[in-house]
Protein backbone atom coordinates (compact mmCIF):
# COMPACT_ATOMS: atom_id res chain seq x y z
CA UNK A 1 0.00 0.00 0.00
CA UNK A 2 1.54 3.31 -1.03
CA UNK A 3 1.02 6.51 0.90
CA UNK A 4 -1.16 9.04 -0.80
CA UNK A 5 0.07 12.52 -1.43
CA UNK A 6 -1.86 15.47 -0.09
CA UNK A 7 -3.80 17.27 -2.79
CA UNK A 8 -1.79 20.06 -4.33
CA UNK A 9 -3.00 23.49 -3.39
CA UNK A 10 -1.94 26.45 -5.50
CA UNK A 11 0.05 29.02 -3.52
CA UNK A 12 -1.87 32.05 -2.35
CA UNK A 13 -0.57 35.18 -4.01
CA UNK A 14 -0.43 38.21 -1.77
CA UNK A 15 -0.51 41.41 -3.74
CA UNK A 16 0.80 44.66 -2.32
CA UNK A 17 -0.98 47.97 -2.75
CA UNK A 18 -0.32 51.54 -1.73
CA UNK A 19 -3.45 53.22 -0.36
CA UNK A 20 -3.06 57.00 -0.48
CA UNK A 21 -4.61 59.32 2.09
CA UNK A 22 -4.89 63.08 1.70
CA UNK A 23 -4.71 64.91 5.06
CA UNK A 24 -6.70 67.77 3.52
CA UNK A 25 -9.61 65.33 3.05
CA UNK A 26 -9.21 62.86 5.93
CA UNK A 27 -7.48 63.27 9.30
CA UNK A 28 -5.30 60.21 8.71
CA UNK A 29 -2.55 61.15 11.20
CA UNK A 30 -5.13 61.29 14.00
CA UNK A 31 -6.76 58.05 12.88
CA UNK A 32 -3.47 56.12 12.76
CA UNK A 33 -2.74 57.13 16.37
CA UNK A 34 -6.04 55.72 17.62
CA UNK A 35 -7.65 53.25 15.23
CA UNK A 36 -6.31 49.68 14.81
CA UNK A 37 -8.22 49.32 11.53
CA UNK A 38 -10.08 51.42 8.97
CA UNK A 39 -12.13 51.16 5.82
CA UNK A 40 -10.29 52.36 2.73
CA UNK A 41 -11.78 53.58 -0.56
CA UNK A 42 -10.88 51.46 -3.56
CA UNK A 43 -11.34 53.97 -6.38
CA UNK A 44 -8.97 52.06 -8.67
CA UNK A 45 -8.20 48.32 -8.95
CA UNK A 46 -11.41 47.25 -7.14
CA UNK A 47 -11.46 44.03 -9.16
CA UNK A 48 -7.88 43.20 -8.15
CA UNK A 49 -7.61 44.11 -4.44
CA UNK A 50 -8.41 41.02 -2.37
CA UNK A 51 -8.61 39.70 1.17
CA UNK A 52 -5.11 38.95 2.47
CA UNK A 53 -3.37 41.55 0.31
CA UNK A 54 -0.80 43.84 1.91
CA UNK A 55 -1.68 47.54 2.24
CA UNK A 56 0.96 50.26 2.50
CA UNK A 57 -0.61 53.45 3.83
CA UNK A 58 0.77 56.50 2.05
CA UNK A 59 0.10 59.98 3.38
CA UNK A 60 0.42 62.68 0.72
CA UNK A 61 1.65 66.23 1.21
CA UNK A 62 4.88 67.93 2.25
CA UNK A 63 6.04 64.91 4.27
CA UNK A 64 4.70 62.21 1.92
CA UNK A 65 5.58 58.60 2.51
CA UNK A 66 4.55 55.24 3.93
CA UNK A 67 3.13 55.63 7.44
CA UNK A 68 1.61 52.20 8.11
CA UNK A 69 1.43 48.65 6.84
CA UNK A 70 -1.63 46.48 7.11
CA UNK A 71 -3.60 43.57 5.77
CA UNK A 72 -6.80 43.73 3.71
CA UNK A 73 -9.52 41.85 5.62
CA UNK A 74 -12.10 41.32 2.86
CA UNK A 75 -12.71 41.83 -0.83
CA UNK A 76 -14.14 45.24 -1.78
CA UNK A 77 -17.72 45.89 -0.66
CA UNK A 78 -19.94 48.75 -1.81
CA UNK A 79 -20.60 50.69 1.39
CA UNK A 80 -20.21 54.04 3.14
CA UNK A 81 -17.34 54.50 5.57
CA UNK A 82 -17.81 53.13 9.10
CA UNK A 83 -19.23 55.39 11.80
CA UNK A 84 -15.73 55.65 13.29
CA UNK A 85 -14.17 56.43 9.90
CA UNK A 86 -16.77 59.07 9.09
CA UNK A 87 -15.65 61.07 12.12
CA UNK A 88 -12.25 61.66 10.44
CA UNK A 89 -13.55 63.02 7.13
CA UNK A 90 -13.22 66.78 6.72
CA UNK A 91 -16.25 66.78 4.38
CA UNK A 92 -18.66 64.26 5.95
CA UNK A 93 -20.35 63.64 2.57
CA UNK A 94 -17.19 61.87 1.36
CA UNK A 95 -17.49 59.35 4.17
CA UNK A 96 -21.19 58.82 3.54
CA UNK A 97 -20.71 58.07 -0.16
CA UNK A 98 -21.25 54.44 -1.11
CA UNK A 99 -18.03 53.22 -2.74
CA UNK A 100 -16.02 50.04 -2.97
CA UNK A 101 -14.14 49.81 0.34
CA UNK A 102 -11.98 47.30 2.17
CA UNK A 103 -11.11 47.02 5.83
CA UNK A 104 -7.39 47.23 6.57
CA UNK A 105 -6.05 46.06 9.93
CA UNK A 106 -2.75 47.77 10.74
CA UNK A 107 0.21 45.51 11.46
CA UNK A 108 2.81 48.28 11.74
CA UNK A 109 2.47 51.99 12.39
CA UNK A 110 5.36 54.15 11.21
CA UNK A 111 4.20 57.59 12.36
CA UNK A 112 7.48 58.28 14.18
CA UNK A 113 9.68 56.88 11.41
CA UNK A 114 7.83 56.86 8.09
CA UNK A 115 9.46 55.74 4.88
CA UNK A 116 9.56 59.15 3.27
CA UNK A 117 9.03 59.82 -0.40
CA UNK A 118 12.47 61.48 -0.46
CA UNK A 119 14.13 58.33 0.96
CA UNK A 120 12.29 55.98 -1.38
CA UNK A 121 13.26 58.08 -4.42
CA UNK A 122 16.94 57.36 -3.69
CA UNK A 123 16.42 53.61 -4.16
CA UNK A 124 17.03 52.53 -7.77
CA UNK A 125 14.84 49.46 -7.20
CA UNK A 126 11.90 51.83 -6.62
CA UNK A 127 12.42 54.07 -9.65
CA UNK A 128 9.23 52.65 -11.21
CA UNK A 129 7.10 52.77 -8.05
CA UNK A 130 3.75 53.96 -9.39
CA UNK A 131 2.99 56.50 -6.64
CA UNK A 132 6.33 58.21 -7.29
CA UNK A 133 5.39 58.62 -10.94
CA UNK A 134 1.65 59.33 -10.70
CA UNK A 135 0.34 60.90 -7.50
CA UNK A 136 -3.29 61.10 -8.62
CA UNK A 137 -5.39 58.25 -7.34
CA UNK A 138 -6.02 56.32 -4.16
CA UNK A 139 -4.75 52.80 -4.88
CA UNK A 140 -1.44 51.96 -6.54
CA UNK A 141 0.01 48.51 -7.32
CA UNK A 142 3.41 47.51 -5.93
CA UNK A 143 5.40 44.80 -7.71
CA UNK A 144 6.97 41.95 -5.72
CA UNK A 145 10.43 43.40 -6.48
CA UNK A 146 9.34 46.84 -5.23
CA UNK A 147 7.94 45.28 -2.05
CA UNK A 148 11.27 43.52 -1.44
CA UNK A 149 13.07 46.88 -1.75
CA UNK A 150 10.58 48.56 0.62
CA UNK A 151 10.96 45.68 3.05
CA UNK A 152 14.71 46.32 3.29
CA UNK A 153 13.95 49.90 4.36
CA UNK A 154 11.65 48.50 7.06
CA UNK A 155 14.30 46.13 8.45
CA UNK A 156 16.07 49.10 10.06
CA UNK A 157 13.06 49.83 12.28
CA UNK A 158 11.43 46.85 13.96
CA UNK A 159 10.12 48.86 16.93
CA UNK A 160 6.94 49.96 15.18
CA UNK A 161 5.08 46.63 15.14
CA UNK A 162 1.74 46.74 16.93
Amino acid sequence: MSPTSPPSVPPVTQNTWIFQAHPSLYRINEALKIEPKELWNINQHAKKVRRGDRALIWISGDHAGIYAIGTVQHDPIMQPDSDIGQAYWIDKRRGQAVKPRVEVVYDRILLNRPLSKAMLRTDLALIGLSILRYQRGTVFPVTPQEWMAIETWLEDDDTSAI
